[in-house]
């Protein structure tokens, strides 16, 4: 799924002289993999383009400060923060400046802190266009990550007012399922998703740029 899109928006970012500013929230700190392991895939995929600002965060400053002091952040913006608390997210908006062309949430896998992050990140640090990467949401019906609800559920009810966007008639509200109007009342569709792309265990939301009258409108 990345591949998709990032090998565009590199492209892109050279033949107009640009930076592509990425925001990853989690190191993977703990991991068998690795700490910081992703770093390397996003810098394999920009390559030597020099059209990376990579800015990564995690809620454990001294699993950061560790891997900087071993050279594993190089080139990189770090900071610290906590998922549960919205002015944690806040302030990485205000210290990173946001404007993010790309964000992807590889934290705490919790829907609370999916929800918080995305709520915060979608309408004050992801950019007009941007790409939003949600991953590992399999996860919410496991444990130790079991919250209030799946945040597959949520993104389920978000395809489903997409693809009913247009429905006027014959969608009549009397003809659609009380327990659908129930999802969409509980999961309301944010404004400005332009589309949701899903593959196994992660999805991708595509925000509206603001060209985008027809189909965001």
């Amino acid at each position: 799924m990345y591949g998709m899109f990032l090998y565009q928006i590199r492209d892109r970012a050279i033949q107009r002289n640009e930076k592509v500013k990425m925001l990853e929230v989690g190191l993977g700190c703990g991991m068998p993999y690795g700490t910081g392991a992703s770093n390397a895939v996003w810098k394999q995929i920009f390559g030597a383009s020099n059209t990376l600002d990579l800015w990564v965060t995690d809620i454990d400053a001294k699993c950061i400060e560790k891997l900087r002091a071993a050279g594993g952040l190089e080139g990189v913006s770090s900071m610290a923060g906590d998922q549960s608390k919205p002015e944690d997210i806040m302030a990485w908006v205000k210290a990173s400046g946001g404007n993010f062309s790309v964000i992807v949430d590889d934290g705490g896998h919790k829907t609370t802190y999916i929800k918080n992050t995305f709520e915060v990140l979608w309408n004050h640090g992801l950019a007009p266009g941007g790409l939003y990467f949600i991953e590992d949401l399999f996860l919410q019906r496991t444990n130790p990550f079991e919250d209030v609800y799946p945040f597959a559920d949520v993104i389920n009810a978000w395809i489903e007012q997409l693809l009913m966007a247009e429905c006027q008639w014959p969608c009549k509200k009397e003809t659609v399922p009380q327990s659908v109007m129930e999802i969409r009342k509980k999961f309301p569709l944010p404004k400005g998703i332009k589309f949701i792309l899903c593959q196994r265990e992660a999805c991708m939301l595509a925000k509206c740029n603001t060209d985008d009258v027809s189909v965001c409108s």
